[in-house]
């Protein structure tokens, strides 16, 4: 997988160079982004299979189709790449194997765990999903205000990714939004 992906970085930048040359457009500017991006892409500590998260607890398997990147790489990825605010901590990113950061169609899942609190067996029943969504929603705008504020680009929270569920037997509630 590695090798593919190298194939196609190198590939991206062969003919990114050439169409450059072709145009006669090729600048200083455009230069130092290939080669900045270059040597972010070989910095990336891209992982797969057995990946331990011993902050939440979790072990993730990351098939060959895939690729994970600890922390400090995400921070890099939505930082440096994506233009996000510093800060936000993660336990990692997860990209689809054929795609890079600096891909026009990049996309990718963050990590995180939050440590909310205990949920009882008797309450797990109790819990309104919607209502749940509704008040990340609140927080996700909030959030993007200031992100706007900042001079971010926004963000929105559309829904769950993956449906809420509770575990009885380790009294933890999963989701991913």
């Amino acid at each position: 997988m590695k090798i593919r992906v190298l194939i196609a970085t190198l590939l991206l930048v062969l003919f990114s160079t050439f169409a450059y040359a072709e145009s006669g457009e090729n600048t200083t500017e455009e230069d130092e982004y290939m080669a900045w991006a270059i040597e972010l892409w070989n910095s990336l500590d891209r992982q797969t299979g057995t990946i331990e998260i011993p902050e939440a607890g979790a072990t993730l398997q990351i098939p060959e189709s895939f690729y994970y990147l600890p922390p400090a790489d995400a921070e890099k990825v939505l930082v440096q790449v994506w233009g996000n605010p510093p800060g936000t901590e993660t336990l990692g990113m997860i990209f689809p194997g054929e795609i890079t950061p600096f891909d026009d169609s990049s996309w990718a899942v963050t990590i995180q765990y939050e440590e909310d609190g205990y949920v009882s067996d008797d309450d797990a029943d109790d819990i309104d999903y919607s209502e749940l969504l509704d008040q990340m929603k609140e927080d996700a705008d909030a959030s993007s205000k200031e992100r706007i504020a900042q001079g971010y680009e926004p963000i929105e929270l559309v829904g769950w990714a993956a449906q809420p569920y509770y575990d009885a037997s380790s009294h933890k509630l999963h989701w991913a939004k």
